[in-house]
């Protein structure tokens, strides 16, 4: 699913079937870059993916559904295909930051959040920021 936000706010959102080929996938994102690109100065790409992701080099290490995109060096990739900047981030994490930030979780610190759906995931926010020393502990069970 992708989504175009201003400012916290959602403008547009729009879903594609799941592909099993990368190039399906990028031709994806293109066609969403491209129905907004001059109504908005888009200045980045955000994926938010499941699985175990290294955030400073912007790969998905393992991951169980759609492993044809481990390994992938998503800053790179998006910035030849799409010309934007990139940043990627656990699933969970972005939710629990989302809680953080502009969710039910504003005036907290520090929680536990838990998510439950095909898998079941969890971070640690402590200082309303995810808490790194904990994330080599994480198990996502799916």
């Amino acid at each position: 699913m992708d989504f175009l936000v201003v400012r916290g706010k959602i403008i547009e959102e729009k879903s594609y079937s799941m592909t099993d080929t990368l190039k399906v996938l990028l031709a994806c994102m293109k066609c969403f870059h491209q129905m907004f690109k001059e109504d908005f100065e888009l200045d980045g790409v955000a994926i938010s993916f499941c699985g175990l992701i290294d955030v400073e080099n912007a790969v998905i290490d393992a991951v169980w559904a759609l492993p044809f995109l481990q390994g992938i060096l998503w800053r790179d990739v998006i910035q030849k295909e799409l010309g934007l900047h990139c940043e990627i981030e656990n699933d969970v994490n972005c939710a629990a930051l989302s809680e953080v930030y502009f969710g039910k979780a504003q005036d907290i610190k520090d929680m536990a959040f838990f998510v439950i759906g095909t898998g079941v995931g969890g971070v640690i926010i402590r200082n309303r920021k995810v808490c790194q020393e904990l994330i080599a502990m994480v198990v996502n069970l799916g």
